[in-house]
């Protein structure tokens, strides 16, 4: 550490001394800078961040060198602004157009370097940097290498801005079409290498060229440290882990080091190391590097549908998933980019539904986990999700693939980067309305592997050690993902709700004899969406609730309360009200729905009344359930709470109203119940006209006792 920082503050420092002097040439300095930022970004991405997280290097965590080296390096306004302003331009030596090229590439390279530190909004959407962006296109369509590759991954970092974008629509649609050739082309190259290079590492084979014992392949292992909740852009989270190995790069024989395409790679053939499967090779250019390149510069194009003519032309998808296919071959960066332009790609309704067709799930369900890839899958199995076409076909595939589907879904839940919790999360949130979907969920313990996102979060529990240590990233990464399983939940439990309404309309009608409205109600297919207007979900609400008695139990909703999953809601209602992130309301509303589906059972109405929301267990009598027990006013109850959400104070009608629905299941009990016909009278009436108090009676005295007594009339 204290060695990169101080070569780095020696060659500033150098640099500023020679700025004066006539005819200085910044290259060697621009060389020296390079070396250093390579070095210690491959260092960084030894410690297996979460490639998803654009975050400053020093925020996600605070004692690695590369983030102390760039706050060296951005405090030096004159140097950086010379380097975005000054060595990018091609007339930097205006009579020396040679040299020129040779500043171009190593200003390029360092640019590329610097990316992760960088302001991205301050370097490119800057009026007086148009001139830039038109050279960067040049230079991409028209200049040699490394300079057009270089400019390339730069106009990736600048089309991830939409402005940028929006404002340079003609330019991308030139350089589109060619990219995808030069990926073409990249392509066939790096296959053939691979199928050259291949036989010299076959487990039969005893040596290699050079007389070397072949390499063995060291487990893949990831040593997950305990996790620390650091926020992460577009909603998504980041978990900082670790993967050791003792192979090293400098171990292999020369010819593999030297191979143009797996230099940094963490190829098949080459090594099992994780570690350097995070690194692309910025210089000198290797295959891989290019292609990456030009991945990274079709991500935030494919989303757009003014390029989808390219995309068809030019068989993206083919050659992705040709990419993807030799993962297995290849460095694991390089398969995370490919899945990303595959995602950016599955926005598109046909695409999506064609990759179904062509057994791209299958494929992309073989990338092995832990890895750098697996964490592109999870955002691919979001953009599937979000396209109901595509998942009404991968519905139909047979049962192991959507086996596989869930449980690799799950296995994110509990073990992969936080962004890809927080895909998978997305994922499950719009797919539990497919039946098929949802009962494979619950039969490989989803629930609780998703309540455990949040139940283990320090956030949620003041006695957690952590919970004091908690910064103003990790408390928002928190509760982004808190956000992201409310809304999980409330999915969940509506699809739920469907099924237990159908189930119920069903025997009303058999019961009633009227066999020919039994035949009008159709059961929704497994591989069809279920999903309700809001509208229908409170009828549905109201029509469970009329069939349950004291004595009913419903599977999820019971394992929801067994897994603490009612408090952890009531705390987060409480809690998110002094929280200032986006989607707060939305969030809040989410928890209240899940409480109003759940309080269809009165063992829920009951828990609502206690000071701490425990649900008595199945094991106990359910008369002793109904004792009367006074509280204080000053309890707070779960029923308070909800009160107060009610009471308007959290500033969104939206959460009134969900708060009011709540508060309507619980004291608006239906007069008809099961087993009978109850008529509730006032408890202040004629003690001969009062019929026998049943527990039903008893359950709705509480809690319209336990709402007087926090308020609630007022």
């Amino acid at each position: 550490m204290e060695h990169s920082i101080s070569e780095l503050t020696h060659t500033l420092r150098k640099w500023e001394e020679e700025l004066q002097s006539p005819n200085f040439d910044p290259t060697p300095t621009l060389l020296k800078l390079c070396e250093l930022f390579e070095t210690e970004s491959k260092n960084y991405l030894k410690k297996d961040p979460d490639p998803f997280d654009n975050r400053h290097p020093l925020r996600i965590d605070p004692t690695c060198v590369l983030g102390q080296m760039y706050k060296i390096l951005f405090r030096k306004d004159v140097l950086m602004n010379s380097l975005v302003m000054v060595y990018l331009k091609d007339n930097y030596w205006a009579r020396r157009p040679k040299d020129n090229h040779e500043l171009n590439v190593t200003a390029c390279r360092l640019m590329m370097s610097l990316i992760p530190g960088l302001e991205t909004t301050v370097v490119f959407e800057s009026p007086a940097n148009d001139e830039l962006i038109h050279r960067l296109f040049f230079w991409a369509q028209t200049n040699s290498e490394p300079l057009q590759t270089y400019a390339t991954g730069l106009l990736a970092t600048s089309m991830e801005l939409p402005d940028i974008a929006a404002n340079f629509k003609e330019y991308n649609s030139s350089l589109v079409p060619l990219v995808l050739d030069r990926l073409q082309s990249y392509y066939t190259q790096i296959f053939e290498e691979i199928e050259n290079i291949q036989p010299f590492s076959h487990p039969n084979n005893g040596r290699t060229n050079n007389g070397d014992a072949s390499i063995k392949r060291s487990p893949n292992k990831k040593m997950r440290k305990k996790s620390t909740y650091t926020p992460y852009t577009n909603d998504a989270i980041v978990e900082k882990s670790s993967q050791n190995s003792k192979m090293s790069i400098e171990d292999l024989p020369n010819e593999t080091k030297e191979s143009g395409i797996c230099g940094d790679s963490n190829s098949s053939w080459v090594t099992a190391d994780t570690i350097t499967s995070h690194w692309v090779q910025i210089y000198p250019l290797t295959l891989t590097t290019k292609i990456v390149y030009c991945l990274k510069y079709l991500v935030p194009i494919g989303e757009y549908q003014e390029f989808l003519c390219h995309a068809y032309e030019k068989n993206s998808l083919y050659l992705v998933m040709k990419i993807i296919s030799t993962s297995d071959k290849q460095n694991g960066y390089l398969t995370f980019e490919a899945l990303k332009y595959l995602a950016s790609l599955l926005c598109h309704k046909k695409i999506a539904t064609e990759f179904v067709c062509i057994s791209g799930l299958q494929k992309i369900l073989t990338i092995p986990r832990p890895s750098i890839p697996s964490t592109g899958v999870s955002i691919c199995f979001y953009y599937l999700s979000y396209c109901e076409e595509a998942m009404e076909r991968i519905c139909l595939l047979p049962d192991h693939i959507l086996i596989d589907l869930v449980k690799y879904a799950l296995w994110m839940l509990e073990c992969s980067h936080d962004s890809s919790r927080c895909h998978a999360t997305m994922f499950f949130s719009y797919s539990f309305h497919y039946r098929v979907i949802q009962e494979i969920f619950d039969s490989h313990d989803g629930l609780r592997k998703l309540i455990n996102v949040i139940s283990t979060l320090p956030l949620l529990s003041s006695e957690d050690s952590e919970y004091s240590q908690l910064n103003e990233d990790a408390e928002c990464s928190a509760r982004q993902t808190i956000r992201h399983v409310c809304a999980g939940l409330k999915h969940y439990f509506e699809a739920h709700l469907h099924i237990k309404a159908q189930i119920i309309r069903r025997t009303k009608i058999r019961d009633s004899g009227l066999t020919s409205s039994f035949n009008n109600i159709f059961p929704v297919p497994g591989y069809k969406s279920n999903k309700k207007s809001q509208t229908e979900v409170y009828e549905e609400i109201e029509l469970v609730s009329n069939e349950m008695s004291l004595k009913s139990h419903w599977s999820p909703v019971d394992k929801f309360i067994k897994l603490g999953g009612l408090n952890i809601m009531l705390q987060i209602i409480s809690m998110a009200h002094d929280w200032n992130i986006a989607g707060r309301c939305e969030m809040i509303r989410n928890a209240l729905e899940v409480i109003n589906i759940c309080a269809v059972l009165p063992r829920v109405q009951l828990a609502l009344c206690e000071p701490a929301p425990k649900i008595p267990g199945g094991s106990q009598n359910d008369e002793s359930i109904v004792e009367e027990d006074p509280q204080s006013e000053y309890d707070i109850v779960g029923l308070n709470i909800i009160l107060k959400a009610a009471d308007g104070d959290l500033l969104d009608a939206d959460i009134q109203k969900a708060a009011l629905c709540a508060i309507i299941t619980c004291v608006c009990a239906p007069i008809h119940r099961e087993g009978g016909i109850i008529a509730y009278y006032s408890a202040h009436g004629s003690a001969k006209k009062r019929p026998n108090k049943t527990n039903d009676d008893v359950i709705i005295e509480k809690i319209w006792d336990c709402i007087r007594n926090n308020n609630g009339i007022m």
